[in-house]
């Protein structure tokens, strides 16, 4: 199904038609997140392919006869802004890029906004990707999408999650609120109508 899909093979080659034997756009390395649009099954090719927003193309899924996979469904907690970067130069920490759930891991529990991650080359046989380094912002995520620049062969990664997060802070108030412990606000209160709708 559509979504967000990341290379978990070596590499992933992109294509301009759903045909494998289309002419090739690029190869993906692996950790490469992408957003899969379209999902089709070419059964006499034995594939299930994925049509992919950035870079417009199509990659293989999965293998339907042996089960392999090429790319895996994860969930959305970060916003991909391919050929992006956001508050250049001012990284929080740097850090060499082998796996993307690292790289994530990291950002969440540092509380981080985004973290900004070359795009690179498929690496060759028997080559590593240490050349790929990821670096942090710390600045909150809505800070990280209005301060977003154009930055060809960077990918930034922007903490959603964080921002449903923030929403903490009104839950709190509501509940104290509701033991008396503050003053009585308004019921058409903004803070008070979020925090009603996450508690419900």
């Amino acid at each position: 199904s559509p979504g967000r899909y990341v290379i978990t093979n070596r590499s992933a080659g992109v294509t301009v038609g759903s045909d494998r034997a289309s002419p090739l756009v690029k190869e993906l390395p692996a950790e490469t997140a992408v957003k899969v649009l379209e999902v089709v099954n070419l059964k006499e090719d034995k594939r299930v392919r994925g049509r992919i927003q950035d870079p417009p193309g199509w990659i293989s899924l999965m293998n339907t006869t042996t089960g392999y996979r090429w790319a895996e469904k994860r969930a959305i907690e970060f916003e991909m802004h391919p050929g992006k970067d956001t508050f250049q130069g001012k990284n929080a920490r740097r850090l060499v890029f082998t796996q993307l759930a690292e790289c994530e891991r990291l950002c969440k529990e540092q509380n981080y906004g985004a973290f900004v991650v070359a795009e690179g080359r498929a690496a060759g046989v028997g080559n590593a990707l240490s050349s790929r380094v990821a670096v942090f912002r710390k600045e909150a995520a809505t800070e990280c999408r209005n301060s977003l620049v154009d930055s060809p062969g960077m990918m930034t990664y922007i903490h959603c999650g964080e921002e449903a997060s923030g929403t903490k802070e009104a839950e709190l108030l509501l509940r104290r609120v509701l033991k008396g412990k503050e003053a009585m606000l308004p019921l058409n209160h903004p803070d008070v109508l979020l925090a009603t709708h996450n508690l419900a």
